[in-house]
């Protein structure tokens, strides 16, 4: 249906009876949606994300854990200083590649292979830094020197929300990617 064929027109086009100069004022800035960043700040709609199973993040984080132990074991018994050193510059590289990982992406080495990814829980998207790094990591690595501290972290994960300690803390969730 074109403008013409509307049923309001009756084939004519429409104009106001007459033009007296005077542009109407712009709608208020409370009656616009706010913008931020260029995105229409809309009340978000909760996204349905099938949570990862247990067996998924078990396995993501042994993949993580081999992934760092074996140069750091080879640094350790090496008795070569430059080996040592080259074995431990690597250990120190990969930890540092996996928080840009889950700065950026929300996800680690292991993690990605087992196509799973952390979000935080109120909104889906990814924490960055802060939330991924120095919550999830830095601070559970630092609670991990109460005693039991870590029995328990793992032991949540059988609780009706799926969640370790650590999610907690973090308010974050992982998902199936």
């Amino acid at each position: 249906m074109t403008f013409e064929d509307s049923p309001d027109t009756d084939g004519q086009t429409q104009f106001p009876e007459k033009f007296d100069g005077v542009i109407p004022p712009a709608p208020s800035r409370s009656a616009l949606p706010d913008v931020q960043h260029g995105v229409n700040a809309l009340p978000r709609t909760p996204v349905v994300q099938d949570e990862a199973s247990r067996s998924s993040r078990l396995a993501a984080r042994m993949i993580d854990g081999i992934i760092v132990i074996i140069p750091w074991l080879i640094a350790s018994f090496s008795s070569d200083n430059i080996f040592s050193a080259l074995f431990g510059f690597i250990t120190i590289a990969i930890i540092v590649y996996q928080f840009i990982l889950l700065s950026r992406e929300g996800q680690t080495i292991g993690k990605r292979t087992m196509n799973i990814r952390i979000v935080k829980a109120n909104t889906g998207e990814t924490g960055g830094f802060v939330t991924n790094v120095l919550l999830r990591e830095i601070v559970n690595a630092i609670l991990g020197f109460i005693p039991f501290y870590s029995l328990a972290d793992i032991l949540f994960i059988f609780r009706e929300d799926n969640k370790c300690i650590h999610d907690h803390i973090a308010k974050t969730k992982v998902i199936c990617d």
